[in-house]
């Protein structure tokens, strides 16, 4: 049984046209001029319409349409929505497991008697660029093998990893690349090289470091990313380890502005911990901690200033001091001051001061 359904045609796409969360993405890769459909943003009910779990990087032909290579489809985490909860999965039939491997997902396509590698969205991305030029660089011998699936329909999908593109697990100093599967392009079918009969999840596989259940290496296990689950009925799910999604967070999601919110919120502990035990650069985290305090330090002395001010000036009441300062961005601060009031100066700060920190990914520029 086969749980995705794969377009043969770009037509079959039309209606995500105007759909502002969806890119068509028009680009000219070895003389042929080419359009990739990918969803940019999406919500929970984006992935109920038809054919939207397949808007993840498929490259079609702009003059007929034809679909030449396909990539996986969106598949989703353990527990995400209705059908991958728990308690919804098959566990009785599963029928391959594959370590989830901490690179960038890479499908061939062959154009003109060229293979051509691009990323989900585009084949001129940084890392679908390094990609391209490490695979012309040496001597492949799988260049036959993908031909050979092309000819028969088949497209195979890769796993692509390179040291000066690491997001979280280091796998070496050289870069490499090893094929996942394949999808059928008959039958839309993914087709993963590892496989086996179906069976409990505990026929085909060994949990690591001793742990008895897929919860508990979730739970426990460190150093590695998790599995991806494919069922009999074709359903493909995420297992990723919780140390593997803090390690992520940190690498990849946490920004320059993130930290300095939860350091004004006094919430930056679980971040340090992360960073101190995967032996990160700890001071990143303590300058930006540190410009947060004076930041709000100078906003405090500030207000305490034009306070003392108005005392020293004679102003006794507040009917004077609010006509003295009502045009002052402080004005609310100055007054809850001046009646010796509590002033929340970090209220004052995430509300006005913190957009001047920027949205740059703090441990990987390149996100």
């Amino acid at each position: 049984m086969n749980f995705y359904t794969l377009p043969k045609n770009l037509s079959e796409l039309d209606h995500f046209r105007s759909n502002p969360m969806v890119q068509f993405k028009e680009e000219n890769v070895g003389g042929l001029d080419v359009i990739i459909p990918c969803y940019m943003i999406a919500d929970a009910d984006f992935w109920k319409q038809p054919f939207a779990l397949e808007l993840r990087g498929h490259v079609f032909r702009k003059d007929t349409g034809e679909l030449i290579s396909a990539a996986l489809p969106k598949f989703f985490n353990v527990g995400e929505n209705e059908y991958t909860q728990k308690h919804n999965l098959p566990w009785d039939a599963v029928c391959s497991i594959m370590d989830k491997r901490d690179g960038s997902m890479l499908t061939p396509c062959i154009i003109n008697g060229k293979i051509y590698w691009k990323t989900k969205k585009s084949f001129y991305s940084d890392v679908a660029i390094i990609a391209q030029k490490w695979w012309d660089e040496r001597v492949n011998a799988g260049s036959a093998q993908i031909e050979e699936w092309a000819a028969k329909g088949v497209s195979p999908v890769y796993e692509f990893w390179h040291p000066e593109w690491q997001i979280v697990l280091n796998y070496g100093d050289e870069p490499s690349m090893f094929c996942l599967g394949y999808r059928d392009m008959n039958t839309g079918a993914w087709v993963p090289l590892v496989g086996h009969s179906p069976g409990s999840i505990d026929d085909v596989i060994n949990f690591p470091g001793g742990c008895k259940t897929l919860d508990e290496f979730q739970e426990t296990a460190e150093g590695v990313e998790g599995y991806v689950i494919q069922f009999a009925d074709g359903r493909v799910v995420k297992a990723k380890t919780k140390w593997y999604l803090q390690q992520h967070r940190v690498r990849t999601d946490l920004r320059e502005r993130d930290i300095a919110e939860l350091a004004a919120l006094e919430k930056l502990d679980d971040v340090k911990s992360v960073v101190s035990e995967a032996g990160m650069d700890m001071s990143l985290v303590e300058n930006i901690e540190r410009r947060v305090a004076i930041s709000i330090a100078d906003i405090s002395c500030e207000v305490k200033a034009l306070v003392a001010e108005a005392r020293k000036a004679g102003l006794p009441t507040p009917k004077e001091v609010a006509v003295a300062y009502k045009s002052h961005p402080h004005f609310g601060m100055i007054m809850r001051e001046w009646r010796n009031q509590e002033v929340d100066y970090v209220d004052w700060f995430l509300k006005n001061d913190l957009r001047s920190f920027s949205l740059r990914c703090v441990y990987n520029t390149k996100f």
